[in-house]
């Protein structure tokens, strides 16, 4: 599970769909755009929920892996929609392929 630290909140999700959403959230921000996204969520009563998160380039976001007695929450459907919308800002190119060929720096001081 990871707790997603958004705004002056936080809220614990599964690993899979933490990292849906901070991809996107990236993908919104070099396009200067933003939207609402809708995902699972474990409550502190332990009860599962729909967050609703206004995520764009002002949005600032860290995920952080999180204990909990709750199983890992899965919905390979918002997950799948979430990457299909990262897709299309990013042209079809994976998020994580943004990165393939970043610059190496051996000994820099």
């Amino acid at each position: 599970m990871q707790r997603i630290y958004y705004s002056s909140s936080s809220v614990v999700t599964g690993n899979e769909i933490a990292t849906a959403v901070l991809g996107y959230a990236q993908a919104l921000s070099r396009h200067a755009r933003a939207d609402v996204v809708h995902v699972p969520v474990v409550l502190s009563s332990g009860e599962t929920a729909t967050a609703s998160l206004l995520i764009g380039p002002v949005s600032q976001m860290a995920s952080i892996p999180e204990q909990s007695a709750a199983q890992e929450l899965r919905d390979p459907a918002v997950v799948a929609d979430l990457e299909r919308r990262s897709l299309a800002l990013a042209g079809g190119v994976p998020s994580t392929a943004l990165y393939a060929e970043s610059p190496s720096f051996e000994d820099y001081e």
